[in-house]
C-alpha cells in the first residue's frame, strides 16, 4: 500500500511539471456536452455532490470545464464562488468558514468551490490535476479551491487524495462523522518563478524570446545587444530589464522605462480619471464637460486620490456616437506618430521620426505575430535617443495637472507561451523598481492582437476627439494589481462616502437620486452595494427586481443565451446603476459575479433607452456595458385576436412599447472568454447592408466567446437618424427588411459605433486613411456599403451652362432626412396653396409610394402629375416591370387614374426651366415618341435612376480600386486591396467568375451584410469561433473551381400605394425571370389565388406560387386591409403540407380567402421566430438518427432514389415510406420535439393543445356526467 501511494505521488509530481500530455485538452463546457457529462455520473457522484443537474450547473455556475482526450470527453468539473451547502446562503459563507473551520484567508475573491466533478474511472488520478492547472491559469486571482465532503462519504474519494489538505470543523477529529472540507492550494499547481533583474548572462535566453517576433535585431546588432544595454548603465540608467527564471533560464522578460511624455499622453487621451498620470496637487484644475449636477460644481479636487469615478463618457469600453464637447470619439487622425516616452538624450534630426515610431509600439509577446522593425528604429531605441516634439497640437485640455509624474513605461513584454503567467508576476515586480510611481503605461498599434497583459491587467484609455496618436494607450494602477477588492451591501453609515464618491462624476446626480431612494426605503426591492479596494470606496451598484419580465421574455431572444427556466422566480434583477473607478475595469467580471452572489439574482438585465445615449441625457450609462451580453429582439407573430374566444393571448405578448435595448449577465457569462479587438473598422454607408454588417459583426450569437470592438466607425451622409414615429415617413419609402429606426433602437447601435456625419471623398490606400469632411480617418479594415442612390437628372451642358443646378423645389429622396425635408416643404406648399403642379417622375416602387405620401399630406390629386419613363434601363439590377405581374400593375395604375392623378407613360425627362433668382424650376419638359409634355412645376420628385454618388465614385477610382460598373470583389467580398471590402448594390463580381447573375442586387441585403460581418469577425479573431477550414460563405459552383456566395433568404418588399392600397411581394433570391416567360416553363409549378386584383375593395388579392416541389416560392398581396407582413414572410419556403394541407383544401374549395386562411390560429406556430430551429431539429432527427440498423429513413430514401435513377419517388414508394414512419421511433422523437416546442412557447402559442393544456381541460372529467355511463 505504501509503495502504491509513493508511486502515485511520483506520477502526480511528474504531471504537475510536464502536464498530462498533448493528447489531452481542456475547454469550457457547452450545452452540447450535457449528455456526455451525464454518462460519467456514478453513485459516488450523487453521494458527494447530491442530485445536481449538469445543464443547470452550466447555466448557473461560474465555470464548467471539461477534459478531453483525442476530442473525447473524459472528465468535467463545475466551480462556483460559494459552497454547495444548502444550509449556507451564498452571501454568508465568508463569515461561516472562519468560525467553523478557522480559515481566515479565504475570501470570495481568492476562492472557488467545486459543485461537481465527474470522470471516467481510468482517468481518476490525472483528470483533476489537469483541470485544476487550467482553472488556476484562467483565474490568476484564485488561491484556494474547496471541495465539501458530506458526513459518511469518504469512501471512493481517492481521486483527490494527496492533492490537498483536509479541514475538519473546530472541536472534531473524526472526519467520517462530520462534514469536512478539502482545500487545494494554487501554489501546488502553478509553476514557481524566480523574479530578478536581468544580467548580461541572460542575453542568450532573452534574444530567442524576441527572435520569435523578429530576428532583425539580432541580425543588425549581433548576438549580445541585450547584454550591451545591461552593461552600459551610464547610457541606459533610465531603463530596467527584469526576467522570470524557471529551470535555470529566463522564460519571460519586461523592459521598463522611467520616462513618460505626459504632455502628449494628456493631449491625445482621456486621462482625467487617471489624474493625468501625475501626482495630485491642490492647485490642479479639473473641468468636466456637460456638468449636469451640483456635484460637479461642488467637487473638491483635493478629494482626489488614485480613485476616480468615471461617467459613461469616461469609462465605457465602447465609444459613443456624439462628437460634442465632453464625449469621447474613438477617432485617430493620420498625422505623424508621437511617442509616449520622453528621454533626456538628444537624437539626430534625421532619426527623430523613426525612433519615436518604433518606441510607440514595441510591445512584444511570444504568442503573437512578429513586428517588423527598420534599422534606424532599432538603432535609435538601442541608443536611447530623443526627438523634440512639435507643437502642432492644440494645447487646450480638460484639466491642468501640475504635480510630478506618476507613471513609467512598459516597452517590451515577451514570454514563452507556456510561461505567459510569469508576465503578471513581472509586472508586480516592476512597481517595486519604481516605488514612487502608481501607474504603468504602454502603447500598441491598434491592429495588434491582445495578449494576457492587455486583456486581464491593463485598461485601455479612450482617445480624445482631436487625438493625433495612432496607437492604443493602456494603463494599469498599482492598486488594481495588489489591492484587495471587496463588495458588500450598503449601510446607512456609507452615505457620506457615497456622496463624496459621486461628486467626482459628471452625471452622478442620477445615481445619487437613486441611492437616496434606497436610503429612504422608497422601494422595497431596491438594493445598493458598495465596492472597496482596501479601505477606499471605488464603486457603487444599485439593483432592483425586474419590472415587466414577461414583456422582455416575449420580445427578446433570451433563449439564445440562457434557459430562462433555470432561473428561479425572484432571481431576475435589474442593474439600475453601476459606476466604478476606471482603473479597476479589468475586475468588472469578478464584481458582477459578486453581485450575483450577494443579491441572489442569477440573471441581471440592463436596459438602455434611446434617450440614454443622447448628449443631453443625465443618466450615467453602466460602466460594465462591455462585459454584458446584448440580446437581439425577437420577431413576434402578428396576432389577429378577433373572435378568439377559446384562447387568450397574454397581454405582454401582444403589447408594443417604446423600443429599448436589453443586456444580460449570468454567473456563467462572468467566466466567459472575452476578446478585445482594437482594429479600426470603418463602414462607409448606413445602407441595409451596412447596418446588417454591423449587426453580424457585433451581435454574433456564439455563446462560447464574447468579442468587444473598440474602434468601429460608421460614416453616413446623415448619420443614424433618431427613431421617431412618423406615419408619412413610413408611407414614403418601401419596406425591404428589418432595418428601421425602431429596430436600431432595440439594438442601441450607437453604444458600439462612432457615427460620423459626412461623405467619403478620398481613399489613401498607402497610409490606410479615408477623407471625410476634410479630415483623415485611419482604418485597418474598410467596408464600403454605400450602395446606389437616386441622382439628380442630367441636362445637356449647353442648356445648363457650367453651374451644377440643384433647384430647391426638386427633391431627390434617398434617406429619412430627405423625407423629413420633403414633408416639411409639402406642408408649407399646401398651406400657401401656390399655383403649379407636383410632378413625380420615375418607374420605381419609391415613386408609387411618394404619390401616396403626397396625397396623405393633403395635396389635391388634380395637382399631381405622375410621369413614367420607358420600361427599359441600362441598370442591370433593374427589371422591365417593378411588379413583375401585368395584372397587378394594371390594377394599380387604374386606381391611380381613378384618383384623378394625371398619368403619362413612356415619357423621358428632357429639360427644365430654371429660375436663377429663386433657385427654383418653373416647368419641366418631357418627351415621348410622339408627344411633348411641358408641365408647370411647383415641386418635382425625381426617381429616374440610381447610381453611385460622384464623390464616392471618384474616391474609389482615384484609389485604384478596380471598378467595372461596380466595385469589383471576389468571393469573400474583398476588393483588389486586402484591407478593403465592399458589399451591396455598389459591387460586382470579377469577370473571371462569370457570375453577373449573382450580383448582390439580386439577393437579400440583410443576409449579405450578416455573412460579411461573420467573415470579418472570424478573420479578426483568427478563427477563434470556427475551424480554420470552415467557409463562412456557402458557395455555388461556377466556371472553373471558383465559388461565389449563395444566399438563400427571400426578398421581401412592402409598399403603401396610392388609394391606401397595401402591396407586398415575397420572392426567391436571384435574378428574376419575367412572369410571362417563367409561366411557360414545365417546371413552374402551380398558382393559388383568391380575390381579384382589379376589385380589391370587396376582397384582397392574394397570389401564392408553389414550385414543382410544392414549396412556396412567390407571395403577392394587394389589399386595402392591413397586412400581417411578418407572418406572411414566414410562409416563404414552406411546404404546402406544413401549411395545413393547403393544396388539398384549396382544391376542395374550402379556402375562399387566403388572407383569412393564413390568419387562422393553426398557423401561428409557423410565424414564431423559433419555429425555424424546431424545423432544423426535426430535419436532424430524420436525416441523422438511426434507431436501429437498417431503419434509417435517409438510407431508405437514398436507396429508392438510386433505384429510380434519381427521379422523383413514385406514389407507391411514397406511401410505403409514410407507412414505415407511422409508429416508428422517428415519429415518437418528432412528436416529442414538437410538444416540447409548444410547451416552451405556451405564452406565445396558447391556441395549441399540449399535454399541459389538455390536463387542465380534462381536470375533473371523471366526476362529470358526460364521461359516465348512464
Amino acid at each position: 500500500m505504501f509503495k502504491k501511494d509513493l508511486k502515485r505521488r511520483g506520477v502526480l509530481q511528474k504531471i504537475l511539471k510536464t502536464g498530462v500530455g498533448p493528447e489531452y485538452s481542456t475547454r469550457r463546457a457547452q450545452l452540447t456536452d450535457v449528455d456526455a457529462i451525464k454518462r460519467l455520473y456514478t453513485d459516488s457522484t450523487y453521494k458527494l455532490f447530491g442530485h445536481t443537474e449538469i445543464d443547470d450547473l452550466i447555466h448557473l455556475c461560474y465555470l464548467t470545464m471539461v477534459l478531453e482526450q483525442h476530442q473525447n470527453l473524459v472528465a468535467a468539473i463545475c466551480v462556483n464562488n460559494y459552497p454547495n451547502i444548502p444550509s449556507i446562503a451564498p452571501w454568508t459563507w465568508e463569515e461561516w468558514l472562519p468560525k467553523k473551520y478557522r480559515m481566515e484567508k479565504a475570501t470570495s475573491r481568492n476562492s472557488l468551490w467545486v459543485h461537481l466533478a465527474v470522470f471516467e474511472r481510468r482517468y481518476k488520478h490525472i483528470f483533476l490535476v489537469a483541470l485544476l492547472q487550467a482553472l488556476f491559469a484562467k483565474c490568476p486571482h484564485v488561491q484556494f479551491v474547496f471541495i465539501v465532503i458530506p458526513p459518511g462519504t469518504w469512501t471512493n474519494l481517492d481521486w483527490f487524495d494527496k492533492l490537498g489538505t483536509e479541514l475538519q470543523p473546530l472541536g472534531h477529529s473524526n472526519a467520517k462523522i462530520v462534514q469536512t472540507i478539502y482545500i487545494i492550494l494554487r501554489q501546488h499547481y502553478v509553476l514557481n518563478y524566480k523574479i530578478r533583474q536581468a544580467v548580461a548572462e541572460d542575453n542568450d535566453d532573452i534574444i530567442p524570446l524576441i527572435d520569435c517576433h523578429s530576428q532583425l535585431p539580432r541580425r543588425m546588432y549581433g548576438e549580445y545587444y541585450i547584454a550591451e544595454i545591461i552593461l552600459n548603465k551610464e547610457k541606459h540608467d533610465d531603463r530596467h530589464l527584469i526576467v522570470a527564471e524557471y529551470g535555470g533560464e529566463a522564460v519571460a522578460v519586461l523592459c521598463l522605462n522611467r520616462y513618460v511624455n505626459y504632455r502628449v499622453a494628456n493631449e491625445c487621451f482621456q486621462l482625467i480619471t487617471f489624474y493625468g498620470l501625475k501626482k495630485p496637487r491642490k492647485n490642479d484644475t479639473i473641468h468636466f464637460a456637460r456638468s449636469s449636477t451640483t456635484f460637479d460644481r461642488d467637487a473638491d479636487t483635493s478629494l482626489y486620490s488614485f480613485v476616480f469615478v468615471c461617467s459613461d463618457d469616461e469609462c465605457r469600453i465602447r465609444t459613443p456616437s456624439r462628437s460634442d464637447e465632453g464625449s469621447i470619439i474613438d477617432l485617430n487622425k493620420n498625422l505623424e506618430e508621437l511617442s509616449l516616452i520622453s528621454v533626456e538624450d538628444i537624437v539626430e534630426e534625421e532619426e527623430e521620426e523613426e525612433f519615436e515610431a518604433f518606441r510607440g509600439h514595441i510591445n512584444l509577446d511570444i504568442s503573437y505575430d512578429a513586428l517588423e522593425f527598420s534599422e534606424k528604429q532599432l538603432d535609435c531605441w538601442l541608443r536611447g535617443k530623443r526627438r523634440s516634439l512639435s507643437d502642432n497640437l492644440e494645447d487646450e485640455t480638460d484639466a491642468y495637472f501640475s504635480g510630478p509624474g506618476n507613471a513609467f513605461t512598459l516597452e517590451i513584454a515577451a514570454a514563452r507561451r507556456e510561461h505567459e503567467a510569469a508576465l503578471n508576476l513581472l509586472l508586480e515586480a516592476a512597481f517595486e523598481l519604481f516605488p514612487t510611481k502608481d501607474y504603468c503605461i504602454m502603447s500598441m498599434p491598434s491592429e495588434s492582437y491582445s495578449f494576457p497583459l492587455t486583456s486581464k491587467v491593463f485598461v485601455r484609455t479612450a482617445p480624445k476627439p482631436e487625438s493625433d496618436f495612432t496607437h492604443e494607450l493602456y494603463v494599469v494602477h498599482h492598486s488594481a494589481m495588489s489591492g484587495e477588492l471587496s463588495v458588500r451591501e450598503a449601510r446607512i453609515d456609507d452615505v457620506d462616502l457615497v456622496r463624496t464618491f459621486l461628486k467626482r462624476m459628471t452625471k452622478g446626480g442620477s445615481v445619487w437620486d437613486e441611492f437616496q431612494k434606497w436610503q429612504h426605503q422608497e422601494y422595497e426591492d431596491l438594493k445598493a452595494y458598495v465596492i472597496f479596494c482596501d479601505s477606499f470606496i471605488i464603486g457603487l451598484a444599485i439593483l432592483s427586481d425586474v419590472e415587466d419580465l414577461e414583456y422582455i421574455l416575449s420580445h427578446y431572444q433570451l433563449s439564445t443565451w440562457t434557459d430562462i427556466s433555470k432561473h428561479k422566480v425572484g432571481q431576475h434583477g435589474l442593474i439600475r446603476h453601476f459606476v466604478l473607478s476606471p482603473i479597476f475595469q479589468r475586475h468588472i467580471r469578478f464584481l458582477l459575479l459578486e453581485l450575483h452572489r450577494l443579491s441572489d439574482y442569477s440573471l441581471f438585465f440592463y436596459i438602455i433607452n434611446p434617450k440614454d445615449v443622447e448628449p443631453t441625457s443625465s443618466k450615467a450609462l453602466c460602466c460594465v456595458l462591455g462585459d454584458l451580453i446584448p440580446v437581439v429582439p425577437s420577431k413576434m407573430p402578428e396576432y389577429c385576436t378577433a373572435g378568439t374566444s377559446f384562447w387568450n393571448l397574454p397581454e405582454a405578448v401582444g403589447r408594443v412599447e417604446r423600443p429599448y435595448a436589453i443586456y444580460i449577465s449570468t454567473p456563467a457569462y462572468c467566466g466567459l472568454t472575452r476578446l478585445e479587438i482594437n482594429d479600426k473598422i470603418i463602414v462607409v454607408g448606413a445602407s441595409d447592408v451596412g447596418i446588417a454588417f454591423l449587426v453580424g459583426l457585433i451581435f454574433h450569437n456564439d455563446p462560447s466567446v464574447r468579442v468587444t470592438f473598440n474602434n468601429i466607425i460608421l460614416v453616413s451622409t446623415h448619420g443614424l437618424v433618431p427613431y421617431k414615429s412618423n406615419r408619412f415617413r413610413d408611407i414614403m419609402t418601401p419596406v425591404t427588411g428589418d432595418v428601421s429606426g425602431y429596430y436600431l433602437c432595440l439594438l442601441s447601435l450607437p453604444t458600439y459605433v462612432t457615427v460620423i456625419t459626412g461623405v467619403m471623398s478620398a481613399i489613401d490606400r498607402k497610409n490606410k486613411t479615408i477623407a471625410v469632411n476634410g479630415t483623415n480617418l485611419n482604418y485597418d479594415t474598410l467596408i464600403l456599403t454605400c450602395g446606389k442612390q437616386y441622382q439628380m437628372p442630367k441636362r445637356s451642358v449647353e442648356k445648363r451652362g457650367t453651374m451644377v443646378e440643384r433647384p430647391n423645389n426638386v427633391f431627390i429622396v434617398n434617406t429619412e432626412t430627405d423625407i423629413d425635408i420633403v414633408i416639411k416643404t409639402l406642408r408649407e406648399l399646401v398651406e400657401d396653396d401656390l399655383p403649379g403642379s407636383i410632378i413625380v417622375y420615375g418607374y420605381t416602387l419609391d415613386a408609387y409610394c411618394c404619390l401616396e405620401a403626397i396625397i396623405e399630406l393633403g395635396v389635391p390629386s388634380s395637382k399631381i402629375y405622375f410621369v413614367l419613363p420607358p420600361r427599359y434601363s441600362d441598370d442591370s439590377c433593374s427589371h422591365n416591370t417593378i411588379f413583375n405581374d401585368g395584372d397587378v400593375e394594371d390594377a394599380v395604375n387604374a386606381n391611380i387614374q381613378a384618383l384623378g392623378i394625371q398619368m403619362y407613360v413612356d415619357y423621358e425627362f428632357v429639360d427644365w426651366n430654371f429660375d436663377e433668382k429663386k433657385y427654383n424650376i418653373t416647368s419641366i419638359k418631357f418627351e415621348s415618341l410622339t408627344r411633348v409634355l411641358d408641365v408647370e412645376c411647383l415641386a418635382a420628385f425625381m426617381y429616374e435612376k440610381k447610381g453611385i454618388s460622384t464623390k464616392t465614385f471618384h474616391a474609389i477610382v482615384n484609389a485604384n480600386l478596380i471598378f467595372d460598373g461596380g466595385v469589383v470583389i471576389d468571393t469573400d467580398c474583398c476588393t483588389n486591396d486586402p484591407n478593403i471590402y465592399a458589399a451591396g448594390t455598389i459591387t460586382k463580381y470579377s469577370r473571371r467568375y462569370y457570375a453577373d447573375h449573382m450580383k448582390h442586387c439580386y439577393f437579400n441585403r440583410k443576409e449579405i451584410g450578416n455573412k460579411l460581418g461573420e467573415h470579418i469577425l472570424h478573420k479578426l479573431i483568427r478563427g477563434g469561433l470556427v475551424e480554420p477550414d470552415e467557409n463562412i460563405f456557402t458557395g455555388c459552383r461556377t466556371a472553373g473551381k471558383k465559388l461565389v456566395p449563395r444566399y438563400t433568404q427571400p426578398l421581401m418588399v412592402y409598399a403603401r400605394l396610392p388609394g391606401k392600397i397595401n402591396y407586398m411581394n415575397v420572392k426567391k433570391p436571384g435574378l428574376e425571370i419575367p412572369l410571362d416567360v417563367a409561366m411557360t416553363g414545365d417546371d413552374y409549378g402551380q398558382v393559388l389565388t383568391s380575390g381579384d386584383c382589379k376589385n380589391i375593395t370587396r376582397q384582397g388579392y392574394f397570389r401564392l406560387h408553389l414550385n414543382i416541389y410544392n414549396t412556396v416560392e412567390t407571395i403577392t398581396c394587394l389589399t386595402k386591409k392591413e397586412l400581417e407582413k411578418v407572418n406572411l414572410t414566414h410562409l416563404w419556403g414552406k411546404h404546402e403540407k406544413l401549411l395545413n394541407n393547403l393544396v388539398t383544401r384549396f382544391e376542395m374549395v374550402t379556402i375562399t380567402d387566403l388572407f383569412n386562411f393564413f390568419s387562422e390560429p393553426w398557423s401561428y406556430a409557423i410565424y414564431h421566430d423559433r419555429f425555424e430551429k424546431l424545423n432544423t431539429d426535426i430535419n436532424e432527427i430524420l436525416t441523422r438518427m438511426s434507431v436501429e440498423e437498417g431503419a434509417s429513413i435517409l438510407e431508405d430514401i437514398t436507396q429508392k432514389l438510386v433505384k429510380n435513377n434519381w427521379q422523383r419517388l413514385t406514389s407507391a414508394d411514397f406511401r410505403e415510406q409514410i407507412a414505415k414512419f407511422d409508429g416508428s421511433e422517428y415519429q415518437k422523437k418528432v412528436t416529442e420535439k414538437v410538444l416540447e416546442f409548444l410547451i416552451d412557447n405556451y405564452n406565445y402559442l396558447p391556441m395549441y393543445a399540449n399535454p399541459m393544456a389538455v390536463n387542465v381541460i380534462l381536470a375533473g372529467c371523471e366526476e362529470s356526467p358526460m364521461f359516465n355511463k348512464i
